[in-house]
């Protein structure tokens, strides 16, 4: 995981030029306080690149993706446009006392967000001092994969729900905190607060994404050209791959999660390939433990 710096002068016009859109409705301070305030924010002319004046500006989509190197706020997966979910850091499902769990690991939560519930109904006020309702806040934003898999979400934002996180990659100092082992296990240090919850309730400790940053830790140990196999698309090719990856071994002799990457069932193995590859971030990580697995 890694920090994330956010681009707060471009989030917050976007966010700004929204509520200066919607700030003719009746009833702001009821508005705030629903969901459709972020229903209406998703609207094309906010969410993606839009022209003004002749000036191209980036939408907020945009801009999560390229603040954040096209990788998952969480798991580190690759994402475009069209694999990603947006993540209410502060879920938008909160109450006005949840401001200060997320507020103390967040600069941009404490200089930035409001609770939508402490909102008022004074739109050029919440503009001049940047400080917006969490439903629509920019910096309460960030791209998540969809964690999919199988037919069923299995980690990050769709997994996590409104469960209670620490907002790791808001940490300056993350990569010195979140630690993996060869094992594909993540582990977090240094940090106050229930990093256990964090884990478990974005499940980055899930079985199949131990076993992915296992195999990231194999082919850097075993200097694997990823280029090579990354677009392995036979079933023995694929076997051929793990077994450089675990020459002492007998295929048959590897966990079940490992033999769906070359499967019999190449809709099953392509649907695991992919999926590996998305994780290619793992391959320049510094693992720290032995070799046990």
């Amino acid at each position: 995981m890694r920090y994330i710096k956010k681009n707060v002068v471009e989030g917050n016009k976007n966010t700004a030029r929204y509520m200066r859109d919607e700030s003719t409705r009746d009833g702001l301070d009821k508005f705030w306080n629903t969901k459709n305030a972020y229903v209406d924010y998703c609207k094309k002319e906010y969410r993606d690149n839009y022209l003004a004046d002749g000036v191209v500006y980036p939408g907020w989509r945009r801009m999560l993706l390229n603040e954040q190197g096209s990788v998952c706020c969480y798991c580190m997966a690759r994402i475009d446009e069209g694999d990603c979910t947006i993540e209410h850091i502060m879920p938008q499902d909160s109450i006005p006392e949840d401001w200060d769990i997320y507020a103390k690991y967040s600069e941009y939560i404490k200089d930035y967000v409001i609770h939508a519930a402490t909102a008022t109904d004074d739109v050029e006020k919440m503009i001049a001092d940047s400080d917006y309702p969490h439903r629509t806040a920019y910096c309460n934003l960030s791209a998540s994969c969809k964690g999919w898999l199988e037919n069923r979400s299995h980690t990050c934002n769709n997994a996590r729900g409104n469960g209670e996180i620490i907002p790791l990659m808001h940490i300056r100092d993350v990569e010195k905190c979140v630690t993996f082992k060869p094992t594909g296990e993540m582990v977090i240090v240094g940090v106050e607060g229930n990093v256990a919850r964090t884990i478990a309730n974005l499940h980055l400790n899930d079985e199949l994404l131990k076993t992915v940053r296992n195999i990231w830790y194999l082919i850097k140990k075993n200097n694997v050209n990823v280029e090579k196999w990354r677009s392995a698309d036979d079933i023995e090719t694929r076997k051929d791959f793990f077994r450089l990856l675990y020459p002492q071994k007998d295929l048959s002799e590897l966990r079940d999660n490992i033999k769906k990457f070359y499967t019999t069932d190449k809709s099953v193995s392509d649907e695991y390939w992919k999926y590996l590859m998305k994780y290619e971030w793992f391959a320049n990580v510094s693992y720290k433990g032995g070799d046990t697995f």
